[in-house]
Formats: structure tokens, C-alpha cells, sequence
């Protein structure tokens, strides 16, 4: 069966979120002209008052930072940049959380930052960016960027250089260098990395199959809507439908679009997909010959909710790798956040 036609670059929705950042009057009078003069007119570059911002700020502190950086990154004015991640493209096999739930995600995750170690807390920053995009361009950047800021690491003029620069890469524009900088510190893969809390997150129900993973023999599923059904769904909703079964794969432990579908048809028997069975410990949906699924109105709402639903819990169970460490390990004894970090840097 071939992968559905609905593609990576699809775009998820059109609309923009519009989620200002209140002005600063002592900074709009004299604005930074670089990020690096902004880590330094902020004092972020500095261990101390990174501790005060999370130690003692609100998400609303955080979130003036993370837009004014986003900013320049792009070469846009500070001062009228907001959140304009409602307009995200699908890539990496990992469907980011609809747009409405994303500040909800970073919030929870910077309030968990008082309890973590610098390093901890760099890492949890990056996966949680990276899953989430705030942003409609430069999320890379600022989470390569943010990574070093609260991990203490080096932020000075030549460190933002290369966590951000743009070379070679002609295709998309990527910085490559920032990215291969940062595969020494880290996991620099944020989609592989929510396996790990998937494994967390879904550990109930994994309990409840007697399985330790739910998969299908493809990837991707196929969804269908009768004319009806099509006339009662906005375009954002098909769209986003279509972009969860096609893209939302990335995870290597329950890929979301396929505990998406296992999740509707537990709470609706009318809700048809194709039959599964245990494999060498994985709950295995057999859609090879037939992977289309059929949804009307309800369950079309239903499957986007439920969407949202999961990844919250993994986002919940990574936060809760990171503070309860403890309670989260390998066979072994070994912190399963052990498994976000490429070395130990």
C-alpha cells in the first residue's frame, strides 16, 4: 500500500495565533541590535539571573524572552513579534500540538524548572521547544540557543554563532552547524526522544494489552469522510485529520497517530480500523493490504481532541522523567532520562 498523498510540507493551518508580548518601555527606547546584545542587556547571560528567572519569574517573564530572542534570530522588530507558531509545517514525522494547547505545554514545562539541575533543565527546554514550535521560523535556533542559556553552558557572541548560523545547507536553509554543535551536548533528535515518554505515558495501557509497544505494520493510516462529513468539518480540521494519520509517526513507542486511532476505538465500537494482535510483545495493527479508516463528524472532532489528549500526557511524562528521576528507569537502576542526552558534556 502506498503512504497517502498528504505530505510533509503540508501546512497544518493558516491561522496565527495573536499573542503579543507586552512592550517594554526601557527596552523599546534603546532595542538590542543582536541576540547576543540582548543576553547581554538582559543579564542572560549570566548563571545568576537565569537562576532569578526561574527561581522567582512566571511563564510570563519566560515568554518576553523566548519571543524577543525568537525576533532576532529571524531580523524582525522585537517589539511587535508575537507566537506566530499557528502556522507550522508537519516535518520529522511528529505533528506538533494544536495550536491552542502549545503555551499551555511550555508553561508547564518552565515551571519545572526550579527543581531540575542546569543541565536537566537545558535538556527539557530543548525537547520541549523542538516537539512544540512556538514559532513560525527559528524554532531550531531557539532551542539550540535556550539549551546553552539554561544549561550554563558558554553564550557569548561566538556561541550564538554557531548554535545559529545558516550554511551549506541550500535545501532547506537549516543552520547545520547548529545543529551538529549541539549533538555533543545532547539527544539532538526531539522526535526520537518522545519514545522515551510515550513509554512512560502509555504505560498503562501497554500494562493493560500485555504489551510493551502498539504499532501497525505501516506507519501511516489512510482516513475517509462521506460528503456529509466533509461538509460539516471546517478545512483545518480535515487538514490536521489527514496531516495526524499520514505524519504523526515519529515516535518509535506508540506513534501518536496510531495510539490516536487504538484510543477512539476503545471509547467508540463503531469506530472501524483494521484488526490487531500481539507480535513479539507489540500490539501490532495489521494495515498493510487496507490502512484507510472512516470517520464521521463526531469521531472526526473526537480524534483531533483525543490527539491533543496524548501528547499532553507525553509532554506530562517527560516533565516528570526530569523531576521524579528516580521513579523512571532502566531494568538496570539507570535514569531513563539518561536516554535524552547523546554524552555527557
Amino acid at each position: 500500500m502506498e503512504k497517502p498523498s498528504y505530505q510533509s510540507n503540508q501546512l497544518v493551518t493558516n491561522e496565527l495565533e495573536q499573542n503579543t508580548v507586552e512592550p517594554n518601555s526601557e527596552f523599546e527606547q534603546n532595542p538590542a541590535k543582536t541576540a547576543s546584545d540582548y543576553l547581554m542587556e538582559t543579564g542572560l547571560n549570566n548563571p545568576e539571573t537565569v537562576e532569578d528567572l526561574i527561581q522567582n519569574g512566571t511563564y510570563k517573564d519566560f515568554k518576553v524572552h523566548l519571543v524577543r530572542l525568537n525576533a532576532l534570530f529571524r531580523n524582525i522588530s522585537p517589539e511587535q513579534h508575537e507566537i506566530d507558531g499557528g502556522a507550522v509545517y508537519v516535518g520529522d514525522n511528529l505533528l506538533p500540538i494544536s495550536t491552542e494547547h502549545k503555551e499551555e505545554v511550555v508553561e508547564m514545562a518552565f515551571d519545572a524548572l526550579k527543581d531540575l539541575s542546569p543541565k536537566d533543565r537545558g535538556v527539557l527546554t530543548y525537547n520541549i521547544l523542538g516537539a512544540v514550535h512556538l514559532f513560525g521560523d527559528g524554532n531550531g535556533r531557539s532551542m539550540r540557543v535556550w539549551h546553552h542559556i539554561l544549561s550554563g553552558e558558554r553564550i557569548d557572541e561566538e556561541a550564538i554563532k554557531v548554535l545559529t548560523e545558516h550554511d551549506n545547507d541550500t535545501q532547506n536553509g537549516t543552520a547545520t552547524t547548529g545543529r551538529k554543535e549541539i549533538q555533543s551536548y545532547l539527544n539532538a533528535n526531539t522526535y526520537a526522544t518522545s519514545g522515551f515518554a510515550n513509554f512512560v505515558a502509555f504505560d498503562s495501557e501497554l500494562e493493560r494489552l500485555g504489551a510493551n509497544n502498539i504499532r501497525s505494520a505501516l506507519p501511516w493510516v489512510e482516513p475517509q469522510f462521506d460528503d456529509e462529513t466533509i461538509k460539516s468539518l471546517s478545512v483545518k480540521d480535515i487538514d490536521r485529520i489527514k496531516s495526524i494519520c499520514a505524519n504523526d509517526t515519529g515516535s518509535f513507542i506508540c506513534p501518536f497517530n496510531i495510539m490516536t486511532i487504538h484510543m477512539l476505538s476503545k471509547e467508540d465500537e463503531t469506530f472501524k480500523i483494521p484488526p490487531a494482535e500481539i507480535e513479539n510483545g507489540t500490539y501490532m495493527y495489521d494495515n498493510e493490504q487496507n490502512g484507510a479508516i472512516t470517520l464521521n463528524h463526531e469521531q472526526a472532532k473526537r480524534f483531533i481532541e483525543i490527539n491533543d489528549q496524548l501528547k499532553m500526557a507525553s509532554f506530562g511524562a517527560m516533565i516528570d522523567i526530569f523531576k521524579n528521576p528516580t521513579a523512571h528507569t532502566y531494568e538496570n537502576g539507570t535514569p531513563l532520562k539518561n536516554g535524552f542526552y547523546a554524552q555527557n558534556k
